[in-house]
């Protein structure tokens, strides 16, 4: 009985530690995902950086849906792809982004969201994913910073 006893508690116990394992991973993932959701840059004024974002998302072909300056807030949205449901039915599929833009110390922080939504044939929301690809996002950035170089270049040249 005392054996039976010890063997349960080092099963128990190692049940536990890999449950704590799991959620350790799911933390450390999400943590992964952040850092590359974000972005620093070192432009003090939102507005310039939003301004950028917008240009970029237009350039390449999203439909800005929400956009509110003041609390540096972006929506926007590109179809994709359409899924083949079935043999008879297709639903659309969109990607979309959701960025948040705000001053710390003096730099501008950009938080972007990228997931796409698949559609039914009536138009309702069949499913959301997000999307963990981190070179969507270092594209996203490199295009920002490309614009905002682009910017300051036009400002010095006309001083």
């Amino acid at each position: 009985m005392k054996r039976f006893s010890i063997l349960l508690f080092f099963c128990c116990f190692l049940g536990c530690k890999a449950h704590d394992s799991k959620e350790e991973d799911l933390k450390a993932s999400a943590l992964k995902l952040q850092s590359y959701q974000t972005y620093v840059f070192d432009n003090p004024f939102e507005k310039n950086v939003l301004h950028a974002l917008v240009l970029v998302l237009e350039q390449e072909g999203y439909e800005i849906k929400n956009i509110h300056y003041d609390l540096g807030f972006i929506n926007a949205q590109k179809p994709m792809a359409t899924v083949q449901l079935t043999s008879q039915e297709k639903a659309p599929t969109k990607l979309e982004m959701t960025a948040n833009i705000y001053k710390e110390n003096n730099q501008t922080k950009v938080k972007v969201n990228f997931i796409t939504k698949t559609f039914d044939t009536q138009g309702i929301v069949k499913s959301l994913d997000i999307i963990t690809d981190q070179e969507l996002y270092e594209h996203l950035f490199f295009k920002i910073r490309k614009k905002i170089s682009q910017a300051k270049d036009r400002n010095i040249s006309k001083s």
